[in-house]
């Protein structure tokens, strides 16, 4: 493992303006990316079991959301060519930040869930999973609106997304549509989707 600092980017430096595309890990997202296609100044953040799906669009993301779960290899070539990843810290991926942050050769920036103090670099923007948790940092870094692609939180755990206990990932998934639909209440915002909900 190298040892190094990674160049972390803060908040101010990753600034929104505009319209977001958030782009999940549901069997959807070839459909949705080709009924709804990314339009020119949208930028696009993307949950990390959704980036391989997303490449193969040859859609490249300004932002990559990851708990350190996903292609590494994809993830790390991205990081290299610029791409900033917002590295999410939790109880159950120690073992993972330690073997995977000082690796990573781009931008990072760090989020993490629990309340209290923190380092001012690290962020809690809200969210569960790598997707919510991409729409509401999409929010805090200032979009103006955002559009999911990719989100299919009510159906089965898709194929892209990493998870080997599909009864866990269920229950993250029902989590993670109780926090999408308090969206607006919370001032978050979403654009209404046709069909599916979030």
């Amino acid at each position: 493992m190298r040892e190094r600092e990674p160049p972390v980017v803060r908040e101010r430096d990753l600034r929104i303006q505009g319209s977001v595309v958030v782009v999940g890990a549901a069997d959807t997202l070839h459909e949705d990316l080709s009924e709804r296609p990314v339009r020119p100044r949208e930028r696009v953040i993307v949950a990390d079991g959704a980036l391989t799906g997303l490449l193969e669009h040859d859609i490249t993301p300004h932002l990559v959301v990851s708990d350190l779960d996903g292609d590494m290899h994809r993830l790390m070539a991205l990081n290299l060519d610029r791409v900033p990843v917002a590295v999410h810290a939790h109880g159950d991926n120690m073992g993972r930040l330690r073997q995977w942050v000082p690796e990573l050769p781009g931008i990072l920036m760090g989020t993490r869930q629990n309340p209290g103090p923190a380092p001012s670099d690290i962020l809690n923007p809200g969210g569960f999973g790598d997707g919510d948790r991409a729409v509401f940092l999409a929010a805090r870094l200032g979009a103006d609106r955002i559009r999911l692609v990719g989100f299919d939180l009510h159906g089965e755990p898709g194929r892209l997304s990493h998870h080997t206990d599909p009864v866990r990932k269920k229950k993250k998934m029902a989590w993670s549509a109780r926090i999408l639909a308090d969206a607006h209440r919370l001032g978050i915002p979403l654009e209404e989707r046709e069909g599916r909900g979030v």
